[in-house]
């Protein structure tokens, strides 16, 4: 898709935000676009579902922060394609929980799936140690996202898609905006720091770009993929 060109092109900037920095920016772009949207289709029946939203929304943060982790080594083609490893993790995720057998043709489709993950990590740590670390956050952030997939399809077909996706987006505005605030008192943070020190001196070009990247993935790659999800699983199976 479009979010890891984007992250890749904010880290090309001169002086870049540390990933939890740029995720917090459009984390608040997504859950503003999010509520604009509720409002814009009130009056809305029964409660925002916050323990919902607080649990799928762990899982979506948690994973956006591995792969935006790993993104700073990892080309954005390569970790497009690791973050495909979803469709290993997900039958077997699923078959875990239920206790059925994983059809044959599912089996050998995750089969070939996960050797291609597992020649593309290798090329990576016959390459270069941090590469392969790299290789490894993107993977770990693919069965983050396969754990979420998981548990909407158990969760969306009973509640409203808007307001699931809303309370996601709170919750990782949330969890964002406390690691930031943690990183800042109780770290050196000096990433993050010499970003927030280099950004009033910064020249047009670079604010735009930065803002562009901001707007396209908290209203895109963000308010529009997790409202998306949220809609389609109601209806679709993990």
């Amino acid at each position: 898709g479009t979010y890891a060109p984007a992250v890749k092109a904010v880290y090309a900037l001169p002086a870049p935000p540390p990933g939890v920095v740029f995720s917090g920016f459009y984390y608040v772009v997504a859950l503003a676009v999010l509520s604009a949207a509720r409002a814009a289709n009130a009056p809305r029946e029964g409660a925002v579902p916050w323990r919902a939203g607080f649990e799928l929304g762990g899982y979506l943060f948690l994973g956006n922060l591995c792969q935006v982790a790993g993104l700073e080594t990892v080309s954005a083609d390569a970790a497009a394609f690791l973050v495909q490893t979803t469709t290993v993790l997900v039958p077997v995720l699923e078959t875990t929980k239920s206790g059925r057998a994983v059809a044959r043709g599912t089996a050998l489709r995750c089969a070939v799936a996960f050797l291609g993950v597992a020649v593309l990590c290798g090329e990576g740590l016959a390459e270069n140690a941090q590469l392969a670390e790299g290789d490894a956050l993107i993977v770990l952030a693919a069965l983050f996202y396969s754990v979420h997939v998981v548990r909407l399809s158990e969760i969306a077909s009973n509640i409203d898609a808007l307001d699931l996706a809303s309370s996601k987006a709170a919750a990782e505005c949330g969890f964002a905006l406390a690691s930031i605030a943690a990183l800042f008192f109780f770290t050196p943070f000096d990433a993050g720091r010499a970003f927030f020190d280099a950004l009033p001196a910064a020249d047009a070009a670079t604010l735009g770009a930065l803002a562009t990247a901001t707007l396209w993935c908290g209203g895109v790659t963000c308010a529009y993929t997790i409202w998306a999800q949220s809609f389609g699983q109601r209806d679709v199976p993990a």
